[in-house]
Formats: C-alpha cells, structure tokens, sequence
C-alpha cells in the first residue's frame, strides 16, 4: 500500500467533511492522552474460608499450601470453622490461625468442640442432610462475612 501524501489527506478529509452532515466545526475532536506507564496496582482482596472436619492427616498440607501462594498476605482474609472432630483438627488448625494472624489481614476463627459426630450420621464418613446443612450454613457464613470484611 502506498503511502498518503498531503494532496491525499486533504482530498481524505474533504470527502469525510462532505460525508458527514453538519459543519466540519461540529465534529468531535480527538484528544490522543500520553500514553502512562504500567502501575503497580493492588491484587484483589480474597477470603480463603476454610471448613476443616477430622483432617489432622492432611491439614498440614493444606495450610502448607496456602501458606506457599504466591500472593500478597496483606490482600488475604481467612475464615476457618470446625466441628464434630475426633481427632486432631482443632488444636492443629488453632495452633496455625495463631501464627497466621500476624500475616493475614484477617483472621475469624469458628471452633465448634461439641458434639463429635451428627446424631443421625453412622460414622464419620457418613453425610446425612443435617451434615449437609450445617456446611451449607457454614459455606452462606462465610460469604457474609467475606462480603462484610471487604465492603
């Protein structure tokens, strides 16, 4: 493709002045604005909500995980509840709430020690309804308290 010279701009901008209704006085004007550097802007903030029932066994990786993101600190929130444990889970999760609220923006912190088990579950694997709506319960807490912190 050739190149417009002048004499071609100008027969250009005669045909667009001829096209377009109106004087050439009302046409917007374009305002080229320098073009800005990239800014450090800031992560998004998040929660990690964190529902932990007998995990000892690998609730150490989890909060290994966590504790490897490559993310700000500063821009996380945890949320962590347990209940019905037989095992571990509490102390382990508290113990790491502990040292981790110093990093975090934020941390809450949801124990439940009584009772260890649903009346109508039959053992711990079992996920009768009230188990069902008392994560589900769990889970709308969470929101609402990610939606709170961070409005």
């Amino acid at each position: 493709m050739r190149a417009l010279g002048a004499a071609g701009v100008g027969v250009l901008w005669a045909l667009l002045v001829a096209l377009v209704p109106g004087s050439a006085s009302e046409l917007p004007t374009v305002i080229q604005e320098p073009i800005k550097s990239e800014s450090a802007l800031l992560k998004p903030k998040v929660m990690i909500a964190i529902v932990a029932r007998n995990a000892a066994h690998s609730l150490p990786h989890y909060l290994g995980c966590i504790e490897k993101l490559e993310y700000p600190k500063e821009r996380i929130a945890i949320w962590a509840a347990t209940d019905h444990n037989v095992d571990n889970t509490t102390a382990m999760l508290r113990e790491w709430l502990k040292r981790a609220q110093h990093v975090y923006h934020y941390v809450e912190w949801r124990p439940m020690d009584e009772p260890r088990f649903y009346t109508d579950e039959w053992g711990p694997k079992h996920w009768p309804p009230s188990r069902f709506n008392h994560v589900l319960k769990l889970r709308q807490a969470a929101l609402k308290a990610a939606r709170e912190r961070w409005a």
